[in-house]
Protein backbone atom coordinates (compact mmCIF):
# COMPACT_ATOMS: atom_id res chain seq x y z
CA UNK A 1 0.00 0.00 0.00
CA UNK A 2 2.75 2.44 1.18
CA UNK A 3 4.78 1.23 -2.46
CA UNK A 4 1.33 1.99 -4.26
CA UNK A 5 0.65 5.78 -2.19
CA UNK A 6 4.53 6.47 -3.28
CA UNK A 7 4.41 6.27 -6.75
CA UNK A 8 1.03 7.75 -7.58
CA UNK A 9 2.33 11.08 -6.61
CA UNK A 10 0.21 11.92 -3.93
CA UNK A 11 1.32 15.00 -1.87
CA UNK A 12 1.87 15.15 2.19
CA UNK A 13 -1.58 17.40 3.44
CA UNK A 14 0.76 19.62 5.41
CA UNK A 15 3.67 20.74 2.83
CA UNK A 16 2.61 18.97 -0.27
CA UNK A 17 5.89 16.60 -0.02
CA UNK A 18 5.92 13.15 -1.65
CA UNK A 19 3.45 11.39 0.37
CA UNK A 20 4.94 7.88 2.16
CA UNK A 21 1.34 6.86 3.98
CA UNK A 22 -2.05 7.02 4.60
CA UNK A 23 -3.76 7.79 8.13
CA UNK A 24 -5.72 5.53 9.06
CA UNK A 25 -7.70 7.93 11.61
CA UNK A 26 -8.98 11.18 8.57
CA UNK A 27 -7.20 9.59 5.31
CA UNK A 28 -5.08 11.90 4.95
CA UNK A 29 -1.80 11.62 3.20
CA UNK A 30 1.34 12.44 5.04
CA UNK A 31 5.45 12.57 4.37
CA UNK A 32 7.71 11.49 6.98
CA UNK A 33 8.41 14.65 8.92
CA UNK A 34 4.42 14.71 9.11
CA UNK A 35 3.24 11.12 10.43
CA UNK A 36 4.22 8.08 12.01
CA UNK A 37 2.99 3.89 11.99
CA UNK A 38 -0.35 4.95 9.99
CA UNK A 39 -1.49 7.97 11.48
CA UNK A 40 -0.88 11.75 10.50
CA UNK A 41 0.96 14.17 12.89
CA UNK A 42 -2.49 16.30 12.73
CA UNK A 43 -4.79 13.15 14.27
CA UNK A 44 -1.66 12.44 16.48
CA UNK A 45 -2.06 15.14 18.33
CA UNK A 46 -5.74 15.62 18.78
CA UNK A 47 -5.45 12.17 20.49
CA UNK A 48 -3.12 13.60 22.61
CA UNK A 49 -5.08 16.32 23.66
CA UNK A 50 -8.41 14.45 24.72
CA UNK A 51 -9.41 11.12 26.10
CA UNK A 52 -12.42 9.59 24.65
CA UNK A 53 -15.49 9.06 27.14
CA UNK A 54 -14.77 5.27 26.97
CA UNK A 55 -11.71 5.93 28.78
CA UNK A 56 -13.13 8.69 31.22
CA UNK A 57 -16.00 6.33 31.95
CA UNK A 58 -13.63 3.54 33.28
CA UNK A 59 -11.29 5.64 35.21
CA UNK A 60 -14.06 7.27 36.93
CA UNK A 61 -15.78 3.53 37.66
CA UNK A 62 -11.75 2.34 39.37
CA UNK A 63 -11.98 5.72 41.51
CA UNK A 64 -15.46 4.75 42.22
CA UNK A 65 -14.66 1.41 43.25
CA UNK A 66 -11.23 2.25 45.32
CA UNK A 67 -13.58 4.54 47.31
CA UNK A 68 -16.61 2.57 48.09
CA UNK A 69 -14.47 -0.53 48.95
CA UNK A 70 -12.41 1.91 51.48
CA UNK A 71 -15.56 3.05 53.21
CA UNK A 72 -17.01 -0.72 53.28
CA UNK A 73 -13.73 -1.27 55.28
CA UNK A 74 -14.11 1.80 57.07
CA UNK A 75 -17.95 0.13 58.49
CA UNK A 76 -16.30 -3.14 58.37
CA UNK A 77 -13.49 -2.32 60.48
CA UNK A 78 -15.90 -0.08 62.90
CA UNK A 79 -18.56 -2.72 63.03
CA UNK A 80 -15.93 -5.54 64.02
CA UNK A 81 -14.67 -3.04 66.79
CA UNK A 82 -18.45 -2.69 67.92
CA UNK A 83 -18.52 -6.40 67.83
CA UNK A 84 -15.13 -6.99 70.16
CA UNK A 85 -16.50 -3.74 72.21
CA UNK A 86 -19.65 -4.18 73.19
CA UNK A 87 -18.78 -7.61 74.70
CA UNK A 88 -15.95 -5.72 77.04
CA UNK A 89 -18.17 -3.12 77.77
CA UNK A 90 -21.06 -5.45 79.20
CA UNK A 91 -18.17 -7.23 80.80
CA UNK A 92 -17.49 -3.77 82.74
CA UNK A 93 -20.70 -3.29 83.84
CA UNK A 94 -20.45 -5.82 86.43
CA UNK A 95 -16.66 -5.48 87.26
CA UNK A 96 -14.60 -2.78 89.13
CA UNK A 97 -12.43 -2.01 86.14
CA UNK A 98 -15.67 -1.39 84.02
CA UNK A 99 -15.19 2.40 82.53
CA UNK A 100 -11.37 0.94 81.97
CA UNK A 101 -12.53 -2.22 80.15
CA UNK A 102 -15.02 -0.39 78.10
CA UNK A 103 -12.72 2.26 77.00
CA UNK A 104 -10.06 -0.54 76.02
CA UNK A 105 -13.02 -2.20 74.01
CA UNK A 106 -13.79 1.34 72.07
CA UNK A 107 -10.23 1.88 71.55
CA UNK A 108 -9.64 -1.30 69.99
CA UNK A 109 -12.74 -1.21 67.63
CA UNK A 110 -11.60 1.98 66.22
CA UNK A 111 -7.77 0.58 65.89
CA UNK A 112 -8.95 -2.08 63.78
CA UNK A 113 -11.03 0.31 61.66
CA UNK A 114 -8.12 2.32 60.84
CA UNK A 115 -6.16 -0.55 60.33
CA UNK A 116 -8.41 -1.66 57.81
CA UNK A 117 -8.70 1.31 55.70
CA UNK A 118 -4.88 1.83 55.96
CA UNK A 119 -4.22 -1.59 54.84
CA UNK A 120 -6.95 -1.78 51.78
CA UNK A 121 -5.80 2.03 50.66
CA UNK A 122 -2.24 1.32 50.46
CA UNK A 123 -3.06 -2.30 49.33
CA UNK A 124 -5.82 -1.63 46.41
CA UNK A 125 -6.61 1.99 46.65
CA UNK A 126 -3.35 3.56 45.63
CA UNK A 127 -2.66 1.26 42.54
CA UNK A 128 -6.35 2.14 41.37
CA UNK A 129 -5.81 5.70 41.48
CA UNK A 130 -2.33 5.12 39.85
CA UNK A 131 -3.62 2.57 37.05
CA UNK A 132 -6.47 5.15 36.68
CA UNK A 133 -4.10 8.11 35.73
CA UNK A 134 -2.03 5.79 33.59
CA UNK A 135 -4.86 4.89 31.52
CA UNK A 136 -6.15 8.16 31.48
CA UNK A 137 -2.77 9.16 30.02
CA UNK A 138 -2.90 6.55 27.54
CA UNK A 139 -0.30 4.32 28.91
CA UNK A 140 -1.03 0.63 26.98
CA UNK A 141 0.12 -1.05 29.92
CA UNK A 142 -2.91 0.36 32.43
CA UNK A 143 -5.37 -0.54 29.69
CA UNK A 144 -4.03 -4.30 29.23
CA UNK A 145 -4.41 -4.72 32.77
CA UNK A 146 -7.63 -3.34 33.29
CA UNK A 147 -8.68 -5.67 30.25
CA UNK A 148 -7.50 -8.51 32.19
CA UNK A 149 -9.16 -7.02 35.14
CA UNK A 150 -12.71 -7.14 33.42
CA UNK A 151 -12.38 -10.64 32.08
CA UNK A 152 -11.70 -11.66 36.01
CA UNK A 153 -14.76 -9.36 36.94
CA UNK A 154 -16.96 -11.56 34.56
CA UNK A 155 -16.73 -14.80 36.70
CA UNK A 156 -18.27 -12.64 39.57
CA UNK A 157 -21.86 -12.51 38.72
CA UNK A 158 -24.16 -10.71 38.05
CA UNK A 159 -22.74 -6.94 38.69
CA UNK A 160 -19.10 -7.87 38.29
CA UNK A 161 -20.32 -9.44 34.95
CA UNK A 162 -22.41 -6.18 34.21
CA UNK A 163 -19.25 -4.51 34.96
CA UNK A 164 -16.76 -6.43 33.46
CA UNK A 165 -18.70 -6.07 30.31
CA UNK A 166 -18.94 -2.48 29.75
CA UNK A 167 -15.47 -2.03 30.64
CA UNK A 168 -14.50 -4.46 27.75
CA UNK A 169 -16.66 -3.13 25.98
CA UNK A 170 -15.64 0.42 26.04
CA UNK A 171 -11.92 -0.39 25.54
CA UNK A 172 -12.06 -2.14 22.84
CA UNK A 173 -14.06 0.43 20.53
CA UNK A 174 -12.32 1.01 17.29
CA UNK A 175 -11.62 4.67 18.25
CA UNK A 176 -10.54 3.96 21.84
CA UNK A 177 -8.07 1.08 20.36
CA UNK A 178 -7.19 4.30 17.68
CA UNK A 179 -6.38 6.80 20.39
CA UNK A 180 -4.24 4.22 22.44
CA UNK A 181 -2.04 3.30 19.02
CA UNK A 182 -1.67 6.91 18.74
CA UNK A 183 -1.27 7.74 21.70
CA UNK A 184 2.19 5.47 21.84
CA UNK A 185 3.42 6.94 18.90
CA UNK A 186 6.34 9.14 19.95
Amino acid sequence: MDQMIQSSGFGCYACGAQAIGQCKNDGGYYCAKHGARGYCQKCIEQARAYTPGGVSLVVWALYGTAAFIVLTMCFGGLLLGGLIGAPMAAAAENSQTGSLLALVGKSLGLILAIGFVAVYTLVVGVPLFFIGRALNNGATWARTLIVIVSYLLLLLVPVGTLIGSVILYLLNQQPTQAWFEMRSIT
